[in-house]
C-alpha cells in the first residue's frame, strides 16, 4: 500500500539509482505486487509510484500469484 506517494516515489527513485549504479545498467520497467484484499485504488497507486520514479509498469500481480510464479 502507498501511504505517502511523494515519499514512496522519492525512496524508489533513490533505490533505483543506487541499484543501477551498482549493476551498471538502467532499469526502464518494473512490476508491482499487492497483498490480497487491497482495494483497486491502492493497487493502481503502486503503478503510479513506478511511473513517477521513471519506470514503466509492465504488470501488477497479487503477491500469492507472484510467489507461485517464482516457485
Amino acid at each position: 500500500m502507498v501511504v505517502d506517494f511523494d515519499d514512496a516515489v522519492r525512496l524508489l527513485s533513490k533505490l533505483k539509482k543506487n541499484v543501477e549504479r551498482y549493476l551498471g545498467f538502467e532499469f526502464v520497467s518494473a512490476a508491482s505486487g499487492y497483498p490480497p484484499g487491497v482495494p483497486q485504488a491502492e493497487i493502481r497507486a503502486t503503478a503510479y509510484v513506478l511511473n513517477a520514479a521513471g519506470l514503466e509498469c509492465i504488470d501488477i500481480i497479487d503477491e500469492p500469484g507472484a510467489a507461485n510464479n517464482v516457485l
